[in-house]
């Protein structure tokens, strides 16, 4: 495809990028996600299965992490993508939260809130790749928030192998 021809169908580079990133989100939603999870466990497994697949990616997390990054500014193309990007996961995140608080499988006193941690170790992946290990990182850290909140005081499965 021409410049011209990318330039008919996106406005920027911006563009280009936040509609790649949107469709890999989309196939990441229906490929790990479709299903409701039995369990936070569960949920956490696949979050951590998310973290593996991302860690084989590394110019799309870095990609990713540079837009977050530039579209901090609320002039950026990005920004509003962004800012819904993170109210929704968060939403999802804490309602299945919530829901394991209600099937009493996690503490009444859980700060369902306070538990996402991905994008932040993605940066420090991105930085330092070969210092970084994501996903068992990303499982050491959820395996000891659910120990620590579940009520029958389980953690998670062991973590995939890491490439």
């Amino acid at each position: 495809m021409t410049q011209g021809g990318l330039l008919h169908h996106f406005r920027s580079k911006e563009d280009l990028l936040l509609s790649v990133l949107a469709q890999r989100e989309q196939h990441d939603v229906e490929r790990l996600f479709s299903e409701p999870a039995e369990s936070v466990a569960a949920y956490y497994a696949t979050v951590v299965s998310l973290a593996a697949d991302n860690a084989r990616r590394p110019g799309l997390v870095r990609m990713y992490n540079t837009l977050v990054g530039e579209s901090g500014n609320p002039g950026h193309p990005a920004n509003a993508y962004f800012e819904q990007r993170y109210a929704r996961v968060l939403a999802h995140d804490v309602a299945l939260l919530e829901t394991g608080v209600a099937r009493g499988e996690l503490r009444p006193d859980t700060d369902c809130e306070a538990l996402a941690v991905m994008d932040g170790l993605q940066i420090q992946w991105a930085l330092a790749p070969g210092a970084v290990d994501m996903p068992t990182r990303l499982h050491g850290y959820l395996d000891r928030q659910l120990r620590a909140i579940s009520t029958a005081g389980t953690g998670l499965p062991a973590a995939p192998a890491s490439t």
